[in-house]
């Protein structure tokens, strides 16, 4: 059963202690009884953090060094992280044999992080080890916290305030929501720095301000939006198929100065099959209309992204078809990311009953198509329906995966862009990891005594 303490909006808690254990970042296991009680250390006299630290004292989370110091400025390992966390929450200790291979039997932390990551405190590394006596990074303090503390995003609509952390980051939503339950404070020059070492005074601090409700340093994150007059999306946001237009993103402050937060700004697409971001660029797909949000430093902007088919106009009377001259030219047409081309060197005959084009002789044509690989196409090509499929794929070239694309695309159905395949296959090539998209699964294949293949399947 999951001991772990769940923190609430209102921020009332309770907080466990259990009094015969010790929170000491020590180097061996003591038990809180067996010294006198510790009110304080002499090296956090005068330092900033000495009122984080002392309240972990009073409520029996910390007890130090053996030698009776804190070493406030020292960097904080995991191990003793761990063992502040596991010893404030009450825990109790899981002294069976190690749950990680870089930590041995031995080792003085060993049952707090048995505990921790039979809590689900703490999950480890990918490759399966803790690194007991590494330090401890800022963005792996939040996702600790937050798991330890059952810190819920308050609100997932609300992008996180500090540019230097991108949405890609794997604790992207930790850190906001430790931010959102006002946890986070005094980061230097507006950032975060997720990647930073944190001291043992910050982890104290970071610490306090989640346990004590009545913590001086919990606050709210700031927002500059009162200082915000105006937010432009300037660039052209109506767009054609297959066209694509650069981002840009200008903040217009009440004092009448403007910044260029294009950089800082996470752009997001509600529909991908209207409209995809890449490289700095939106580039316009299907028909449709489509929302695009941005988010700057906790600031959310919305606008409408409409992308037009390319139409050629259709003559007054379906009895009078277009002329085809040497001026006629028809606009490249855009399916799921793939480009069609008019093929100028090829008229087809057209014996329909309302044909569009007609040649100087009165010959009644239609055009026909090139792709991006030059290759002719009769008709444009319409997807088929969709089925659960596997396909094996051996690519070594650009050709060779255009040809895959159109084939998983228009042959197999699969509700994917161009664009979305040619990434998931280059991935999955260089990493020879598996690539999940959607419903979709990219893996390496090889069979004995053939090459290289890419497997895609739907199911």
């Amino acid at each position: 059963m999951k001991l772990k303490k769940t923190l609430i909006a209102t921020l009332s808690l309770s907080v466990l202690i259990a009094p015969t254990l010790t929170g000491a970042e020590s180097n061996q296991v003591t038990k809180a009884d067996s010294a006198p009680p510790i009110k304080t250390f002499d090296d956090i006299q005068g330092h900033w953090g000495q009122h984080n630290i002392e309240y972990l004292i009073d409520v029996g989370s910390i007890n130090g060094f053996p030698d009776g110091t804190f070493r406030p400025d020292e960097p904080i390992t995991r191990a003793s992280a761990v063992k502040m966390i596991v010893s404030e929450l009450g825990l109790p200790l899981d002294n069976s044999d190690s749950v990680f291979p870089d930590v041995t039997d031995k080792f003085w932390a060993k049952p707090y992080i048995n505990t921790g990551k039979t809590e689900a405190i703490i999950k480890g590394y990918p490759n399966g080890n803790f690194g007991p006596k590494d330090l401890l990074t800022r963005g792996e303090l939040a996702s600790i916290l937050v798991r330890a503390y059952n810190i819920n995003l308050r609100d997932k609509d609300k992008a996180l305030r500090f540019p230097d952390v991108k949405y890609k980051y794997w604790a992207y939503d930790d850190i906001n929501a430790l931010d959102q339950f006002g946890a986070v404070k005094g980061a230097t020059n507006g950032k975060f720095n997720p990647l930073k070492n944190i001291s043992r005074a910050e982890f104290s601090a970071f610490l306090e301000r989640v346990v004590n409700p009545e913590s001086p340093d919990r606050e709210e994150p700031s927002s500059n939006i009162d200082n915000i007059a105006k937010i432009d999306f300037a660039f052209e946001k109506s767009l054609k198929v297959g066209d694509s237009h650069i981002l840009k993103l200008i903040i217009e402050y009440k004092d009448g100065t403007k910044k260029d937060v294009t950089k800082d700004t996470r752009f997001l697409i509600e529909d991908s099959s209207v409209a995809i971001i890449k490289n700095g660029n939106i580039k316009g797909l299907t028909q449709g209309e489509t929302k695009l949000t941005a988010e700057y430093e906790g600031i959310k902007a919305i606008t409408s992204i409409v992308v037009k088919t390319i139409v050629i106009e259709e003559p007054i009377n379906p009895n009078d078809p277009i002329l085809v001259d040497g001026n006629l030219n028809i606009n490249p047409i855009s399916i799921k990311g793939f480009v069609f081309t008019h093929n100028t060197n090829w008229w087809r005959d057209d014996n329909s009953e309302n044909p569009k084009y007609i040649l100087n002789n009165g010959k009644f044509v239609k055009p026909t198509w090139l792709d991006e690989a030059n290759n002719t196409h009769i008709d444009m090509p319409v997807p088929n329906e969709e089925k659960s499929f596997v396909g094996n794929y051996e690519i070594n070239n650009e050709k060779d995966l255009f040809t895959m694309a159109y084939h998983v695309v228009f042959y197999r159905g699969a509700d994917l862009t161009k664009d979305e395949i040619y990434n998931a296959v280059k991935k999955v090539q260089s990493t020879k990891n598996s690539v999940k998209l959607n419903k979709y699964t990219f893996s390496i294949k090889q069979f004995e005594g053939s090459p290289e293949f890419v497997n895609i399947t739907n199911y």
